[in-house]
């Protein structure tokens, strides 16, 4: 099946989507992006992925050429034409064509509608491990199309049999190349990082929904939680709550996956249904 893109508010096939080589997202790696989760045909949490994108937007010193009440008129469009009921929609913001290879002028909106990532049972069942590097963000707060640390370490990633990587500076805890990561402490408390991260939109609901049920925290978070902790998981978009069992081949608690964690997945899924039938 031939999906539909758009490229700056035109849908076309995707066989036919194409931007100029002179654009500087291809160029230089300046494009913001945002990916949003289309479940039972609903785009989740589509408001937060929207002040997310423009909140990116305006940290690149980028400029929507559109309103944010077109764009997202645009994207329920794109999803009706497409009509399927599960796809991840991805949309970039690039710094447009350019013939210096410097100079931004006008920007390119893509939006494309793909597969989700399959992640299986056994990463929840089980949980994930992570390893660890020394590494800030440029621009933490935005989500951009650089992912250059994290494809320059995938072969490292996949060697350990890790899921991800985490990011850690000057002995703090900060998130992984694609999510938001989540202590649990003996006491049953979750903690999570305040600053220097991408604020995730999982994270986000997450921040929203979890004080209703137990004891959260945002705060600096050392490296001595990965000793303290019970029990940890990460949050994204594609992975929704995901355990995390091992870092750097040291288990998190007993290495299991654990009932808070558990609990609060089964309230995220909950969460995600009362959207779903909210929006429906």
């Amino acid at each position: 099946m031939s999906l539909v893109f758009s490229i700056n508010k035109e849908f076309v096939k995707q066989e036919d989507a194409k931007v100029h080589v002179t654009d500087l997202g291809l160029r230089r790696g300046y494009a913001a992006f945002d990916f949003m989760r289309l479940h039972k045909g609903i785009p989740l949490f589509i408001e937060d992925h929207l002040d997310r994108f423009e909140n990116s937007i305006a940290l690149m010193d980028l400029e929507l050429p559109i309103t944010r009440a077109e764009l997202k008129a645009h994207v329920l469009e794109l999803i009706a034409c497409n009509k399927q009921e599960t796809a991840g929609l991805q949309l970039y913001l690039t710094a447009g064509e350019a013939s210096d290879g410097v100079t931004v002028d006008k920007p390119n909106l893509l939006i494309l509608q793909v597969p989700l990532p399959y992640y299986g049972p056994e990463l929840y069942e089980h949980g994930g491990k992570l390893i660890s590097h020394e590494y800030l963000r440029d621009l933490p707060e935005a989500k951009s199309t650089n992912y250059f640390r994290a494809l320059r370490l995938a072969k490292k990633i996949k060697a350990a049999g890790a899921t991800d990587v985490l990011y850690k500076l000057n002995g703090q805890i900060l998130e992984t190349s694609r999510s938001n990561i989540f202590f649990v402490m003996p006491d049953g408390s979750v903690k999570t990082a305040k600053e220097n991260i991408l604020n995730g939109v999982s994270r986000r609901n997450l921040v929203r929904i979890l004080p209703k049920h137990l004891n959260f925290e945002e705060t600096n978070i050392s490296e001595d939680i990965l000793e303290q902790a019970s029990e940890a998981f990460i949050s994204s978009t594609v992975r929704a709550v995901m355990p995390i069992t091992f870092v750097d081949n040291k288990a998190i608690g007993n290495g299991k996956v654990g009932p808070e964690v558990s609990k609060i997945r089964k309230i995220f899924d909950n969460h995600i249904n009362d959207y779903v039938a909210a929006n429906g």
